[in-house]
């Protein structure tokens, strides 16, 4: 295991262990010294701080991270983080009262194609966000 991948699981579990405030901290720096270290392990970062700071309620940042995830490279191994970045913006939007942008979110994390993982969940869950906010 990279350096890298140690500090990723050590956030994914702090965040886990319902510690998200430390976990968004961890995320925050893990994503800074990354820069370098290649897109997967940067989007999977991005994508578990959107998740740590709807958590402790930090919507802006959550936000901010959603984006990058979206935003993210997109060959063959990144393809889940882009539909799941989509995901939690839907979220983010619809908790802010957006529901266009939510659902335009949803609809974009819909669109996904590719095997990634939890892909179903992925589809199940925006289906029934989209109801909501119809």
């Amino acid at each position: 295991m990279t350096a890298p991948e140690r500090a990723l699981l050590l956030a994914t579990n702090a965040y886990e262990c319902g510690r998200d405030a430390a976990a968004a901290a961890a995320f925050e720096t893990l994503i800074t010294d990354l820069a370098g270290s290649g897109p997967a392990v940067v989007a999977e970062a991005h994508l578990r701080a959107v998740r740590a700071y709807q958590a402790t309620g930090d919507l802006t940042a959550a936000r901010r991270h959603a984006e990058a995830a979206i935003a993210a490279p997109g060959p063959d191994g990144l393809a889940g983080w882009q539909p799941w970045g989509n995901y939690h913006a839907g979220e983010i939007a619809e908790k802010e009262g957006r529901r266009g942008d939510a659902r335009s979110h949803y609809e974009a994390a819909l669109r996904a194609s590719g095997d990634f993982d939890y892909h179903l969940s992925l589809e199940q869950n925006a289906k029934t966000a989209l109801e909501r906010v119809r």
